[in-house]
């Protein structure tokens, strides 16, 4: 994140750059802002995790109740086989994001809220979209479960710039 500061301060001309996103950066971002002192101007979170497992154990709840009041018991039935996250492989959690929008007792928009807007946005070319196929499914895949046992309430008590969650 921080090469990724250097990129958008030649693209932008500015030094101040705030750090923001959402998906994976509330994981990430809070851990660039409290390690890159003074990289950042600000910190913005949006849906910010703070506990991996609590923030799992909901959605693997809401995705089970809803498949449940869906009638799609072959969903159910291999959620209760995966178990409640935490999980040691990818595909587990691969399987569990892949599905919380489509089950999830509140949903990010209306129902025609289309996951997958980020592979359509019209300044990527072919090959971005690609890459960011390759990037989700890589995060998900060998990164995430790295991540099961994060707890920014234990391990990040604070970050290097001014910070703002919107929940």
């Amino acid at each position: 994140m921080v090469e990724l500061r250097g990129l958008h301060i030649n693209r932008f001309g500015t030094e101040k750059i705030a750090l923001g996103g959402h998906s994976g950066v509330p994981i990430t971002g809070p851990m660039a802002a409290a390690w890159a002192r003074g990289v950042y101007h600000a910190y913005v979170g949006l849906g910010q995790q703070v506990n991996a497992r609590e923030n799992e154990g909901i959605g693997w709840d809401g995705e089970g109740s809803g498949a449940e009041a869906a009638g799609h018991t072959d969903v159910v039935r291999r959620l209760d086989a995966m178990g409640r996250p935490p999980y040691s492989k990818g595909s587990d959690y691969f399987y569990l994001f892949s599905r919380l929008y489509r089950y999830s007792p509140h949903p990010p928009g209306a129902p025609s809220f289309d996951s997958t807007w980020f592979f359509k946005a019209p300044q990527h070319s072919f090959f971005d979209r690609i890459a960011v196929g390759f990037g989700l499914l890589d995060g998900v895949m060998r990164v995430y479960p790295q991540l099961r046992d994060l707890d920014f309430e234990r391990d990040l008590r604070r970050i290097a710039c001014p910070g703002h969650i919107v929940a």
